[in-house]
């Protein structure tokens, strides 16, 4: 059984070794030219699984994606920022999941995974991108990571 510490840092060391390829990936945005639809750009994560992947994904409003096939100039779509790799190399029996569920760690989770995002958005010089980005975990709408200012923020109160 893990420490709550032991956790994170085992997600933090999986994190690590993706950090090369997100960041040249996200530095790499920045010779794109967007399709005058996109209004903003998402890296969306998934969890739940012991592997995770990340996509930028391009969008029109704070929920819905750009048709790429719609689009006449510039780029729409997704750009697969890593491949499927382990995040959490944790059994999960009984005990382990009481343990995840009673110390909440897929928040914690959430936030890790953003944290680092955020660093690799940094390190990539995210801010020169000409259109608002944003973190979210794929299907959790409550909140996403404004990458731009660090800041959690609720996607129906943006106006793009």
């Amino acid at each position: 059984m893990y420490t709550v510490e032991e956790y994170l840092h085992m997600i933090q060391l999986n994190l690590d070794k993706q950090t090369k390829e997100v960041v040249g990936t996200l530095a790499d945005l920045k010779s794109i030219t967007f399709a005058p639809e996109v209004k903003a750009l998402f890296i969306e994560s998934s969890l739940g699984d012991p592997k995770i992947i990340l996509d930028l994904i391009t969008r029109e409003d704070m929920f819905n994606n750009v048709d790429e096939d719609e689009v006449k100039e510039g780029f729409a779509g997704n750009i697969k920022l890593t491949d499927e790799f382990l995040f959490d190399e944790w059994d999960k029996n009984d005990a382990d999941i009481e343990f995840y569920i009673e110390n909440d760690l897929e928040e914690l989770s959430i936030a890790e995974i953003a944290g680092w995002v955020k660093e690799c958005f940094d390190k990539a010089q995210g801010e020169q991108l000409p259109l608002p980005v944003y973190f979210n975990v794929h299907d959790d709408t409550t909140y996403v990571l404004d990458l731009k200012i660090g800041e959690w923020i609720e996607p129906e109160e943006v106006e793009l």
